[in-house]
């Protein structure tokens, strides 16, 4: 795929992915030792492990499903090679989704390997934990996992669109995220506040079920308006993504 070629020729992006989740994993390894955590009191510490861990895989995915969009939109790029080449918005969609996987799916499929160490090594003997607490740690687990999946083909999905359609690039990412792991949270904390919940299981399942709705709705409606408006999207580069220098010269082009 050409423009998978075109948005993968820095062969350092799995390996920056690769480096910052090993710089955190040797983090918490340090705290581990330097607080001197004994295993039966080490769920707080799985629970930030996961937390920080799906957070900069979603985050990261949403930044990288933005920026080589909103570049090639920028430049031009993505309007000539539709004018001027055999491919089609499929193609371009289906070369940035084949760049993703290649940056992301490997890192993805280690964090999701991680939780079910952390699923098990909880549910030993040597954790010291009672079956309520192994089930409820569990579910929660689990419930996250399912959401980091979702999240992420979401943020793909909702990021792609919103870097073809925002006049300045460098929101799409934030637009993105906003939408996608934000906009939950608020809603989340708001039938807190009103007391909606009765019980933690109660609160798990909303959570997993707004989420679950969030991310279908906005990666539904992202890739009809993807596949439907890409081309017409290609050509209208923004104009605020130039300096004054930037339009000066392109408005003496049109005149010639």
């Amino acid at each position: 795929n050409p423009f998978l070629w075109l948005v993968s020729r820095n062969r350092l992006g799995q390996t920056a992915v690769w480096g910052l989740l090993g710089l955190i994993g040797c983090g918490w390894v340090y705290v581990w030792f330097l607080a001197e955590t004994r295993l039966a009191d080490a769920t707080p510490i799985f629970v930030m492990i996961i937390v920080l861990n799906h957070g900069v895989l979603k985050f990261w995915i949403a930044s990288e499903a933005c920026w080589h969009l909103s570049e090639q939109r920028r430049s031009g790029a993505l309007e000539y090679l539709l004018s001027c080449t055999p491919l089609s918005e499929r193609d371009i969609i289906r070369g940035q989704w084949l760049a993703l996987g290649r940056r992301f799916l490997a890192p993805l499929i280690a964090v999701l390997a991680l939780d079910v160490v952390l699923i098990a090594v909880s549910m030993s003997p040597a954790a010291e934990n009672d079956a309520d607490a192994k089930t409820n740690f569990s579910a929660c687990v689990v419930v996250g996992m399912v959401m980091l999946v979702a999240d992420a083909l979401a943020i793909g999905w909702v990021g792609m669109w919103r870097a073809m359609s925002e006049k300045k690039p460098r929101s799409a990412a934030g637009q993105t995220v906003s939408r996608i792991l934000v906009l939950p949270w608020l809603i989340f904390a708001l039938g807190a506040s009103l007391r909606f919940f009765d019980s933690g299981t109660t609160a798990l399942i909303f959570w997993f079920v707004l989420g679950i709705l969030i991310d279908v709705g906005f990666a539904t409606t992202a890739r009809q308006q993807l596949l439907t408006q890409f081309r017409t999207q290609a050509a209208q580069r923004p104009e605020e993504s130039l300096g004054i220098l930037g339009q000066l010269g392109r408005w003496m082009g049109r005149r010639a």
